[in-house]
């Protein structure tokens, strides 16, 4: 059982108040005096131990010395893009993305990240953006976590969406056998059938405006567990077969984290199924 901090408990209470248990990482910080590196440090302990995960953007970044020596080729512009070219010319000494001001701000980070798989640019910071409970967090705090010690850390509120977490864990009013076995694994009554799954489908998509293209990672965060990842995708396959829904591949994975696509059903022949469009 992982052991949690005061620190880290408050951020993942806050985090089961927010929709589909995700949010912007500041309005997670356990307190107002708690500061970025700080925070920063919180979410990378509870990453580590496998119950958040988090994303990252760019914060800070200079100009590397390969850089500088491409800017004084006559062949520059067979290597770099009209746009990458203005970001690495704009460099002057520490730069923040908000520095780019003739780049639009939805393609500086794409930008940076080119130039920096590249060595021309060297990123000195970057800061956590958005954090979501993992499937191993819900089923940690559903099953597994127990509040221990006598210090007082959870407000009213952050109590409540705690409650309110482990009520939706019992998929409907509880009896007393399910509250004599909550602890261990969910009992097949628990696990939704078809129709629910294509139901929290819908819903999800819906919550998380993917616009009919769920990504199946925000699936597995959702239902595993209860479900296993072999029921999870022997359903999701069965509901494809069926017409009920349509499993289509990822083109695009440099835009998703390694936990992202591995979380896609992956084929023998090499292809990852990973959105979701319901019918």
């Amino acid at each position: 059982m992982a052991s949690l901090e005061a620190a880290e408990l408050t951020l993942l209470l806050k985090l089961l108040g927010c929709k589909g248990y995700r949010s912007d990482a500041m309005s997670l910080a356990p307190s107002r005096k708690t500061s970025v590196a700080q925070h920063a440090r919180i979410c990378l302990s509870l990453s580590e131990k496998g119950l958040i995960e988090y994303e990252q953007e760019i914060a800070r970044f200079a100009i590397a010395p390969p850089g500088r020596t491409l800017l004084t080729l006559d062949g520059k512009n067979m290597l770099l893009t009209p746009d990458e070219y203005k970001v690495l010319k704009a460099c002057k000494g520490s730069m923040t993305p908000e520095n780019l001001s003739k780049i639009p701000e939805s393609s500086r980070q794409r930008f940076i990240r080119s130039l920096a798989e590249r060595g021309l640019v060297k990123v000195t910071k970057q800061a956590i953006t958005q954090v979501w409970l993992t499937a191993a967090g819900k089923a940690f705090l559903l099953h597994e976590y127990v509040p221990e010690g006598e210090r007082a850390i959870a407000s009213a509120t952050l109590l409540g969406n705690y409650v309110r977490f482990l009520r939706a864990g019992l998929v409907g009013p509880p009896s007393k056998d399910v509250i004599a076995t909550s602890m261990q694994s969910p009992p097949d009554s628990l696990k939704p059938d078809r129709q629910a799954l294509v139901k929290h489908i819908k819903q999800l998509d819906q919550a998380l405006k993917t616009d009919n293209r769920l990504p199946i990672f925000h699936l597995r965060e959702r239902l595993q567990p209860p479900l296993s990842p072999t029921e999870l995708n022997d359903m999701l396959e069965a509901l494809d077969r069926n017409c009920r829904l349509k499993l289509s591949p990822l083109m695009e994975p440099e835009k998703y984290t390694e936990a992202q696509v591995a979380a896609g059903i992956h084929k023998e022949d090499g292809k990852c199924l990973f959105f979701i469009s319901s019918s």
